[in-house]
């Protein structure tokens, strides 16, 4: 099935969006109801200069991207060559979509074409859809192509529904009920039968939140097994960390600390259960993300009970201790040089969906914007900074996927939770909870990485 090329030219985008959420953003509920104490260092203020230098940086970024190689069929090099499918094309009409790019675009109608051929074919054999990331980043780049994007000068304001034309309704109804029918185990996988893992449970989550908000049906009742999942395997405590929380004052936003015997423990997530795969930050902040959009999707069932919903919160804000005590916006903490573009990313998301301006006392977008800015390079594109630094299948970094993942960061258009998320009581100190159970520490050093799937993964990262 085809979709329909509009001749409706989408805004490039919008100046206020950047500057609106960096001049403005801070204006969110506080981390935390404890009095404050120990003055964080102050936070940097965001200006229009810097909004002009990211503004800059999407535009060199976009046209080095509109400028890659593409082959007849609408793939990216390094992709087909590797068995990976659709999902870096989808990945590219994501991004077009996202930074305004027209839908009468050349390149955004040749890649429709490719993702729309590799789909009929199969169909016509009769096989299964895809990889679970391919067909996840094609539901993210049908949402996203439907959406209003803001005119010159508006502010970004996503609708709470977004509206499919019959055909791609159909579509994405389809693949919805393709990713719930086929997970592995108790989250996804590549594709069944390889064990589960985060980063394509994560993948596939994000996806059902795009189905859902074009109104998409499909079974829920799996999603509670999901949930449960990611809850058992968050690692145990790294230790107290004092709960980050944001002062509104004349002068500008002040972050303060709780004392130092309380606070929340510094649990993250790693790529699987398999207790040799440690805790990173591109995982932790899969887990975060997941959690969040599983709130939002079982929210109005009544199995997911209030202290379901307690429990959530208290690991998502136990996965924010970890990121803080694990801050870094130059590596993936747990993972040295590798997939820093697709953790920046995932930071975003983490950002986005929950709408904090801080993880505990960083300013997360303004750090991880000078870093992309500092990175970019004099062609416009990203590409890992670190020699030996090995992508997708174990190949050297593609420039293409980096500069996918540093545009979606900068851009900043993933849609914010449903649901405010609240400030769970501390999870140590006095009047804390009891301390729940916690996964077994890792047995030996943390693995390199999980074994490499056969066939190839799409995966866009760990």
């Amino acid at each position: 099935m085809v979709l329909p090329v509009e001749g409706t030219v989408s805004p490039r985008r919008a100046f206020a969006l950047v500057w609106l959420f960096l001049a403005f953003g801070f204006l969110t509920a506080p981390l935390s109801t404890a009095s404050a104490q120990e003055k964080a260092p102050a936070p940097r203020p965001a200006d229009k200069a810097f909004a002009d230098r990211i503004d800059v940086a999407i535009d060199k970024g976009l046209a080095a991207l509109l400028k890659m190689p593409v082959d007849d069929k609408g793939s990216f090099p390094g992709y087909e060559a590797e068995g990976y499918g659709v999902g870096a094309t989808s990945l590219a009409i994501l991004v077009m979509s996202e930074c305004g790019v027209s839908r009468a675009h050349p390149l955004m109608t040749k890649c429709w074409e490719r993702v729309h051929k590799e789909y009929r074919s199969i169909h016509d054999r009769g096989g299964d859809l895809h990889y679970t990331y391919a067909l996840a980043v094609n539901m993210l780049a049908l949402e996203s192509f439907h959406t209003p994007k803001p005119k010159k000068g508006e502010q970004h304001k996503p609708p709470a529904k977004v509206a499919l034309p019959p055909k791609d309704f159909a579509w994405m109804q389809e693949m919805a009920r393709w990713l719930v029918a086929h997970r592995a185990g108790k989250g996804w996988s590549y594709t069944p039968p390889q064990p589960e893992d985060l980063s394509n449970t994560q993948y596939a989550l994000l996806a059902l939140r795009s189905a859902d908000r074009c109104g998409a049906a499909f079974d829920r009742g799996p999603l509670f097994e999901v949930f449960e999942w990611i809850l058992s395997f968050q690692y145990r405590s790294e230790g107290l960390l004092p709960r980050a929380t944001v002062d509104l004052l004349a002068s500008g936003p002040r972050v303060t600390m709780t004392p130092q015997d309380s606070g929340d423990e510094a649990r993250g997530w790693g790529y699987s259960p398999d207790p040799q795969n440690a805790p990173c930050a591109s995982m932790t902040c899969g887990g975060i993300t997941s959690l969040v959009i599983l709130r939002d999707l079982l929210m109005s069932d009544k199995k997911f009970t209030g202290e379901m919903a307690k429990r959530a919160d208290m690991a998502v804000f136990e996965g924010f201790a970890w990121l803080d005590k694990n801050w870094s916006v130059t590596e993936n903490r747990g993972r040295g040089s590798e997939w820093l573009y697709y953790y920046l990313y995932s930071m975003e998301r983490v950002g986005s969906l929950t709408k904090r301006e801080f993880i505990g006392k960083h300013q997360w977008y303004i750090e991880g914007a000078e870093r992309l800015l500092a990175l970019q390079k004099q062609d416009g594109t990203w590409e890992n900074p670190k020699p030996g630094h090995t992508g997708i299948g174990g190949q050297p970094s593609v420039k293409f996927l980096d500069t996918c993942f540093a545009l979606l960061f900068l851009k900043r258009m993933t849609v914010p939770a449903r649901i405010e998320l609240r400030p769970p009581e501390i999870t140590y100190g006095p009047g804390a909870r009891p301390k729940p159970p916690t996964p077994p520490p890792a047995t030996g050093a943390p693995a390199a990485g999980p074994p490499a799937p056969v066939p190839a993964p799409e995966a866009p990262g760990k």
